[in-house]
Protein backbone atom coordinates (compact mmCIF):
# COMPACT_ATOMS: atom_id res chain seq x y z
CA UNK A 1 0.00 0.00 0.00
CA UNK A 2 1.16 3.37 -0.99
CA UNK A 3 1.97 6.14 2.01
CA UNK A 4 -1.02 7.77 3.37
CA UNK A 5 -2.76 9.85 1.18
CA UNK A 6 -6.06 11.60 -0.29
CA UNK A 7 -8.66 8.81 -1.62
CA UNK A 8 -10.31 9.94 -4.76
CA UNK A 9 -13.46 8.55 -6.52
CA UNK A 10 -13.56 9.03 -10.30
CA UNK A 11 -17.52 7.85 -11.31
CA UNK A 12 -17.11 7.17 -14.54
CA UNK A 13 -19.93 7.85 -17.45
CA UNK A 14 -19.90 7.77 -21.46
CA UNK A 15 -21.40 11.11 -21.89
CA UNK A 16 -19.21 13.71 -19.82
CA UNK A 17 -16.58 14.18 -22.30
CA UNK A 18 -13.94 16.16 -19.87
CA UNK A 19 -14.13 13.72 -17.61
CA UNK A 20 -10.40 12.45 -17.73
CA UNK A 21 -9.37 15.99 -18.62
CA UNK A 22 -10.44 17.69 -15.60
CA UNK A 23 -8.27 15.22 -13.44
CA UNK A 24 -5.27 17.02 -13.69
CA UNK A 25 -6.91 19.83 -12.18
CA UNK A 26 -8.92 17.85 -9.32
CA UNK A 27 -6.08 15.80 -8.34
CA UNK A 28 -2.98 17.16 -6.14
CA UNK A 29 -0.26 16.06 -8.44
CA UNK A 30 2.35 16.55 -5.74
CA UNK A 31 1.54 13.90 -3.69
CA UNK A 32 0.89 10.16 -3.01
CA UNK A 33 -3.25 9.66 -3.58
CA UNK A 34 -4.95 6.65 -4.25
CA UNK A 35 -7.69 6.71 -7.27
CA UNK A 36 -10.50 4.50 -7.86
CA UNK A 37 -11.78 4.93 -11.04
CA UNK A 38 -15.72 3.47 -10.75
CA UNK A 39 -17.00 1.32 -13.44
CA UNK A 40 -14.68 1.99 -16.09
CA UNK A 41 -16.38 -0.21 -18.40
CA UNK A 42 -19.44 2.94 -18.68
CA UNK A 43 -16.69 5.03 -19.86
CA UNK A 44 -16.31 5.05 -24.13
CA UNK A 45 -13.56 3.26 -25.57
CA UNK A 46 -12.13 6.95 -26.61
CA UNK A 47 -12.53 8.66 -22.82
CA UNK A 48 -11.10 4.73 -21.85
CA UNK A 49 -8.09 5.76 -24.04
CA UNK A 50 -7.57 9.08 -22.66
CA UNK A 51 -7.93 7.14 -18.86
CA UNK A 52 -4.73 5.13 -19.79
CA UNK A 53 -2.76 7.49 -20.76
CA UNK A 54 -3.21 9.68 -17.45
CA UNK A 55 -2.90 6.60 -15.06
CA UNK A 56 0.23 5.91 -17.23
CA UNK A 57 1.76 9.60 -16.91
CA UNK A 58 0.91 9.65 -13.44
CA UNK A 59 2.35 6.44 -12.20
CA UNK A 60 5.16 6.61 -9.37
CA UNK A 61 5.73 5.55 -5.86
CA UNK A 62 3.12 6.43 -3.35
CA UNK A 63 0.23 6.50 -5.99
CA UNK A 64 -2.40 3.48 -5.91
CA UNK A 65 -4.54 3.09 -8.72
CA UNK A 66 -7.99 0.72 -8.81
CA UNK A 67 -10.54 0.64 -10.54
CA UNK A 68 -13.78 -1.59 -11.16
CA UNK A 69 -16.30 -3.09 -13.53
CA UNK A 70 -19.48 -3.92 -14.17
CA UNK A 71 -19.73 -7.57 -15.85
CA UNK A 72 -17.08 -10.21 -17.10
CA UNK A 73 -13.56 -8.58 -18.25
CA UNK A 74 -13.43 -11.13 -21.37
CA UNK A 75 -16.91 -10.28 -22.30
CA UNK A 76 -16.79 -6.76 -22.32
CA UNK A 77 -13.07 -6.64 -24.37
CA UNK A 78 -14.75 -9.22 -26.73
CA UNK A 79 -17.59 -6.47 -27.09
CA UNK A 80 -15.82 -3.23 -27.27
CA UNK A 81 -17.22 -2.24 -24.12
CA UNK A 82 -13.34 -1.91 -22.70
CA UNK A 83 -10.10 -1.32 -23.74
CA UNK A 84 -7.53 -4.45 -22.83
CA UNK A 85 -4.82 -2.21 -22.65
CA UNK A 86 -6.72 -0.22 -19.50
CA UNK A 87 -8.06 -3.01 -18.17
CA UNK A 88 -4.65 -4.95 -17.72
CA UNK A 89 -3.02 -1.87 -16.41
CA UNK A 90 -5.69 -2.68 -13.27
CA UNK A 91 -5.50 -6.20 -13.10
CA UNK A 92 -2.35 -7.21 -11.21
CA UNK A 93 -4.52 -7.80 -8.40
CA UNK A 94 -8.09 -8.85 -9.17
CA UNK A 95 -11.32 -9.38 -6.85
CA UNK A 96 -14.47 -10.81 -8.07
CA UNK A 97 -17.67 -10.25 -6.54
CA UNK A 98 -21.12 -12.21 -7.54
CA UNK A 99 -23.73 -9.48 -8.33
CA UNK A 100 -26.95 -9.22 -5.53
CA UNK A 101 -29.26 -10.71 -7.13
CA UNK A 102 -26.90 -14.02 -6.42
CA UNK A 103 -26.24 -13.16 -3.18
CA UNK A 104 -29.68 -11.81 -1.73
CA UNK A 105 -28.57 -12.84 1.92
CA UNK A 106 -26.37 -10.18 2.16
CA UNK A 107 -29.53 -7.46 1.84
CA UNK A 108 -30.64 -7.64 5.05
CA UNK A 109 -27.08 -7.10 6.82
CA UNK A 110 -26.72 -4.40 4.63
CA UNK A 111 -29.24 -2.68 5.27
CA UNK A 112 -28.94 -3.09 9.26
CA UNK A 113 -25.49 -1.86 8.97
CA UNK A 114 -26.64 1.53 6.48
CA UNK A 115 -29.46 2.25 9.32
CA UNK A 116 -26.13 1.90 12.15
CA UNK A 117 -24.36 4.17 10.08
CA UNK A 118 -26.85 6.82 9.26
CA UNK A 119 -28.15 6.48 12.59
CA UNK A 120 -24.87 7.66 13.78
CA UNK A 121 -24.47 10.03 11.26
CA UNK A 122 -27.47 12.00 11.58
CA UNK A 123 -29.29 11.07 14.05
CA UNK A 124 -32.13 9.32 12.28
CA UNK A 125 -35.03 6.60 14.02
CA UNK A 126 -34.85 4.05 10.64
CA UNK A 127 -33.97 1.02 11.98
CA UNK A 128 -35.00 -2.01 9.36
CA UNK A 129 -37.58 -3.17 7.15
CA UNK A 130 -40.90 -5.06 7.55
CA UNK A 131 -41.29 -8.00 5.79
CA UNK A 132 -42.90 -6.88 2.58
CA UNK A 133 -40.67 -4.75 2.09
CA UNK A 134 -37.57 -7.56 2.72
CA UNK A 135 -39.80 -10.00 0.89
CA UNK A 136 -39.92 -7.25 -2.18
CA UNK A 137 -36.09 -6.88 -1.54
CA UNK A 138 -35.24 -10.14 -2.10
CA UNK A 139 -37.93 -10.99 -5.17
CA UNK A 140 -35.59 -8.02 -7.27
CA UNK A 141 -33.48 -8.37 -9.37
CA UNK A 142 -31.16 -5.02 -8.49
CA UNK A 143 -29.25 -5.00 -11.62
CA UNK A 144 -27.52 -1.56 -10.05
CA UNK A 145 -26.11 -3.92 -7.07
CA UNK A 146 -25.45 -2.80 -3.73
CA UNK A 147 -25.04 0.85 -4.98
CA UNK A 148 -28.94 0.68 -6.41
CA UNK A 149 -29.72 -0.69 -3.53
CA UNK A 150 -27.87 2.12 -1.48
CA UNK A 151 -29.11 4.99 -3.62
CA UNK A 152 -32.86 3.48 -2.89
CA UNK A 153 -31.85 3.73 1.56
CA UNK A 154 -30.97 7.63 0.70
CA UNK A 155 -34.47 8.70 -1.47
CA UNK A 156 -36.10 6.66 1.39
CA UNK A 157 -34.68 7.84 4.52
CA UNK A 158 -34.11 11.41 3.23
CA UNK A 159 -38.09 11.83 3.46
CA UNK A 160 -38.27 9.70 6.89
CA UNK A 161 -39.68 12.09 9.65
CA UNK A 162 -40.49 9.87 12.99
CA UNK A 163 -40.55 6.33 11.18
CA UNK A 164 -38.66 3.47 12.85
CA UNK A 165 -38.80 0.79 9.76
CA UNK A 166 -39.53 1.34 6.09
CA UNK A 167 -42.74 0.47 5.33
CA UNK A 168 -44.17 -0.71 1.43
CA UNK A 169 -45.86 2.79 1.39
CA UNK A 170 -42.59 4.15 2.19
CA UNK A 171 -41.08 2.65 -0.99
CA UNK A 172 -40.99 5.34 -3.91
CA UNK A 173 -43.41 4.89 -6.82
CA UNK A 174 -40.34 3.53 -9.40
CA UNK A 175 -39.69 0.69 -6.91
CA UNK A 176 -43.01 -0.17 -5.99
CA UNK A 177 -43.53 -0.36 -9.63
CA UNK A 178 -41.37 -2.34 -10.36
CA UNK A 179 -41.02 -4.85 -7.45
CA UNK A 180 -44.59 -5.33 -7.93
CA UNK A 181 -44.52 -6.56 -11.29
CA UNK A 182 -42.31 -9.70 -10.62
CA UNK A 183 -45.74 -11.18 -8.91
CA UNK A 184 -48.84 -11.51 -9.02
CA UNK A 185 -49.48 -7.34 -7.81
CA UNK A 186 -50.49 -4.78 -10.21
CA UNK A 187 -48.02 -3.69 -12.54
CA UNK A 188 -49.79 -0.55 -13.66
CA UNK A 189 -49.91 2.67 -11.42
CA UNK A 190 -53.53 3.42 -12.31
CA UNK A 191 -54.13 -0.34 -10.69
CA UNK A 192 -51.83 0.73 -7.28
CA UNK A 193 -53.93 3.48 -6.68
CA UNK A 194 -57.18 1.61 -6.21
CA UNK A 195 -55.28 -1.59 -4.51
CA UNK A 196 -57.91 -1.77 -1.58
CA UNK A 197 -54.90 -3.68 0.46
CA UNK A 198 -52.71 -0.48 0.08
CA UNK A 199 -52.87 3.22 1.65
CA UNK A 200 -54.11 5.36 -0.65
CA UNK A 201 -51.21 8.24 -0.90
CA UNK A 202 -51.60 12.18 -1.22
CA UNK A 203 -52.15 12.94 -4.60
CA UNK A 204 -49.35 15.53 -5.03
CA UNK A 205 -47.15 12.93 -3.96
CA UNK A 206 -48.07 10.17 -6.26
CA UNK A 207 -47.87 13.17 -8.86
CA UNK A 208 -44.57 14.21 -8.15
CA UNK A 209 -43.30 10.19 -7.67
CA UNK A 210 -44.75 9.67 -11.37
CA UNK A 211 -43.82 12.31 -12.81
CA UNK A 212 -40.17 11.71 -11.98
CA UNK A 213 -40.36 8.21 -12.75
CA UNK A 214 -41.86 8.52 -16.43
CA UNK A 215 -38.66 11.08 -16.80
CA UNK A 216 -36.53 8.92 -15.55
CA UNK A 217 -37.28 6.24 -17.76
CA UNK A 218 -37.25 8.43 -20.71
CA UNK A 219 -34.36 9.93 -20.34
CA UNK A 220 -32.41 6.02 -19.54
CA UNK A 221 -34.34 5.22 -23.03
CA UNK A 222 -32.39 8.14 -25.38
CA UNK A 223 -29.06 7.49 -23.28
CA UNK A 224 -29.70 10.49 -20.77
CA UNK A 225 -29.96 13.05 -24.17
CA UNK A 226 -31.89 16.39 -23.04
CA UNK A 227 -32.44 16.93 -26.53
CA UNK A 228 -33.62 13.56 -27.88
CA UNK A 229 -35.91 13.18 -24.72
CA UNK A 230 -37.55 16.18 -24.87
CA UNK A 231 -38.51 15.58 -28.53
CA UNK A 232 -39.77 12.16 -27.70
CA UNK A 233 -41.96 13.88 -25.03
CA UNK A 234 -43.09 16.76 -26.89
CA UNK A 235 -41.50 19.30 -24.91
CA UNK A 236 -38.74 22.07 -25.23
CA UNK A 237 -35.38 21.60 -23.91
CA UNK A 238 -35.48 24.12 -21.40
CA UNK A 239 -39.05 22.58 -20.08
CA UNK A 240 -37.25 19.56 -19.56
CA UNK A 241 -34.69 20.55 -17.63
CA UNK A 242 -36.45 22.70 -15.49
CA UNK A 243 -38.40 19.70 -14.32
CA UNK A 244 -35.68 17.31 -13.73
CA UNK A 245 -34.12 20.48 -11.85
CA UNK A 246 -36.64 20.92 -9.70
CA UNK A 247 -37.80 17.28 -9.32
CA UNK A 248 -34.06 16.99 -7.85
CA UNK A 249 -33.81 19.90 -6.17
CA UNK A 250 -37.28 19.06 -4.46
CA UNK A 251 -35.97 15.81 -2.73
Amino acid sequence: SPANGPFYTLHCHQSDAALIDRLDEDLNMDEPFTLFCERIDLLSISLQQNLFTFLKNSAQAGRQFIASIGDDPVELIAKGRLLKDLYYLFASFTIRISPLRKRKEDIISFVTKYFAQRKERFGTSLTGITKEVEERFRRYDWPGNMRELEFLLDEIASLATTETVITYEMLPLHFRLKSDGLGDTPTQAVDFIVNPDKELMPLDRYLKEAEEYYLQKAMKLHDDNITKTATALGMSRQNLQYRLRKLKNGR
